[in-house]
């Protein structure tokens, strides 16, 4: 897959990030997920697995999800004759950039929830017919 050679930014990165896992965080917390992407990445395309810790590699996982991240592997021979699969994460700066399009567009059109009275099955009325002597102690 050729790369893109567009830089993403932590701004991007959290407004894609906020944009996909919406109900899960909030603006701050897809900042703080965007910085630490970003330490990994800083100016390079490809990040190590090995390099990852069990928490950073869950949120990786989560991005994988959502087609923000990708993993990728590459086979090297080591003296021994063994062979050996290093794993590698890289970002895809296209589906950043729609996502955070994608963001905008929702931001600057909000759907309109219409308000619906809740069904209480007749509840209320149920117990508008009791007397207020009913009510007193």
């Amino acid at each position: 897959m050729p790369r893109s050679h567009h830089q993403v930014t932590v701004s991007e990165l959290a407004v894609a990030i906020r944009h996909v896992l919406n109900d899960t965080v909030d603006d701050a917390a897809a900042r703080a997920t965007a910085e630490t992407v970003m330490d990994f990445f800083g100016y390079d395309e490809l990040v190590p697995d090995s390099m990852l810790q069990p928490d950073d590699r869950d949120i990786f996982n989560q991005l994988e999800n959502a087609g923000i991240l990708n993993m990728e592997y590459s086979d090297t021979h080591l003296h021994t004759g063994k062979e050996w699969k290093l794993y590698y994460w890289h970002m895809i700066p296209e589906r950043v950039l729609e996502l955070k399009a994608a963001a905008e567009e929702a931001a600057a059109h909000p759907v309109e929830v219409e308000a619906t009275e809740p069904d209480d099955n007749g509840e209320a009325e149920a117990y508008a017919e009791v007397p207020e002597e009913a009510w007193e102690h």
